[in-house]
């Protein structure tokens, strides 16, 4: 699972200091470890898919698609593993 972090956020902020995670939906718990993606494979191919299922979105937020130019301006990828 892979979500989007603003780059100033309070969630972000405390990721980077403990990533360990709790994820809850409806009555399930999942504990997991959040990730900043860092391999530049991996944005791409996250960037594509994230551009796919949001373009209106991201067009009428930030004017243009997502790209590796322009992603760490506000968005920081994170992947969410589950954790061992």
């Amino acid at each position: 699972l892979y979500v989007m972090g603003l780059a100033d956020s309070r969630w972000l902020a405390q990721v980077r200091r403990n990533p360990d995670i709790e994820l809850r939906i409806g009555d399930a718990r999942y504990a997991l470890r959040a990730i900043e993606v860092e391999d530049p494979a991996e944005i791409d191919a996250l960037l594509t898919h994230y551009n796919e299922k949001y373009l209106l979105w991201l067009d009428r937020f930030f004017g243009s698609p997502l790209t590796t130019e322009n992603q760490f301006q506000g968005l920081i990828p994170v992947r969410l593993d589950p954790r061992e």
